[in-house]
């Protein structure tokens, strides 16, 4: 009991110098001071009833209430006991103050939080030598709270293009595939050479921010190539320390490399090499001419090579000059 001073009490709830908890959520490390008791003439120690609930502790000198409850549980009020032990009076003489408080640990429940790309205008028939930039973002309102790292890829888009149904079938790697960007369409970071490989890497989204962005070099080559098209897909988000959101990756974006540097070449299709066979060649245009266009050809004389070794088109009769002509190429064909 009080003899003399001021009784022990809590601080009405407009003074409190820290809160007391209602409701903490499972999975998450709680800190928390519980309030301190005023008054009172001796030493004040602190009690907490009834006991817990699992994973949670009270560290009486301090009042600190922590832990990461592993399991909901209901809500229940306990009681946080200050004592002030004056002197050398027996425990029937000591001073005391309560304050109730209600404590429930509620079940977490994560809203899957989605990580897009998207091209920006600069990925859209970039120039080689150029850069392709996308952003990669979280809705607005789903910020993370750390900083959310996640993994990026860049793969050949295996769809042909096709626009107003006609098709640019321009390449001239070994991959089987038309229209497709090859590793060596990228220009390595380091040193501006190509990669050989397809880049890759990572982003971070800064916590509390909702976009980041990923830069791609294209490298400028000497080949004659039409559009190229690419994928830049997203994997593996990793939230930083604390951060509870689960996060899930959306759809690729898909970039394109301009076409450029014009090109005619002659490829040895079939070839019957004894006399009086025939030999075919294709001429083959990158990219697709957008108008039917007139190649000229002819056949040069080297050593030994005279006009009789040609026939005529019939094959009936030898030739009095080396051969030549034209050959049409189609609108938006590559080849003929």
């Amino acid at each position: 009991m009080q003899t003399s001073g001021m009784a022990l009490a809590f601080c009405p709830s407009r003074c409190l110098p820290s809160r007391s908890p209602s409701a903490i959520l499972t999975g998450l490390r709680v800190s928390l001071a519980l309030p301190q008791a005023i008054g009172g003439e001796g030493q004040v120690t602190y009690a907490l009833s009834p006991e817990l609930p699992a994973g949670l502790t009270f560290d009486a000198g301090p009042r600190v209430l922590s832990g990461t409850p592993p399991k909901a549980a209901d809500e229940a009020a306990y009681a946080l006991i200050a004592t002030d032990r004056e002197g050398t009076e027996s425990a029937a003489d000591d001073d005391t103050a309560t304050l109730l408080f209600s404590l429930a640990v509620v079940e977490f429940e994560a809203v899957p939080v989605t990580v897009s790309i998207a091209a920006e205008a600069s990925a859209t028939n970039a120039a080689e030598g150029g850069e392709a930039v996308f952003t990669v973002s979280v809705p607005a309102g789903s910020e993370p709270s750390a900083d959310l790292t996640v993994s990026w890829t860049v793969a050949a888009d295996w769809r042909r293009i096709i626009e107003d149904e006609k098709e640019d079938a321009c390449y001239f790697g070994d991959s089987g595939a038309s229209g497709d960007a090859e590793a060596y369409d990228f220009a390595s970071e380091r040193d501006g050479e190509p990669y050989y490989r397809y880049p890759s890497g990572t982003v971070t989204i800064a916590a509390n921010t909702a976009t980041a962005t990923v830069r791609i070099s294209i490298f400028q080559d000497l080949d004659g190539e039409g559009v190229e098209i690419y994928l830049v897909t997203l994997s593996d988000p990793q939230p930083g320390s604390g951060d509870r959101a689960i996060y899930t990756v959306g759809a690729s974006a898909s970039g394109s490399i301009a076409a450029s540097d014009f090109k005619v070449e002659l490829w040895n299709a079939v070839s019957d090499w004894w006399e009086g066979g025939t030999r075919t060649y294709r001429v083959v245009t990158c990219p697709a001419p957008s108008s039917d266009l007139v190649v000229n050809w002819a056949i040069t004389g080297e050593a030994g090579i005279a006009p009789s070794d040609f026939g005529n088109s019939s094959n009936t009769a030898p030739l009095t000059a080396l051969p030549s002509g034209q050959v049409t190429i189609p609108a938006f064909k590559p080849m003929r």
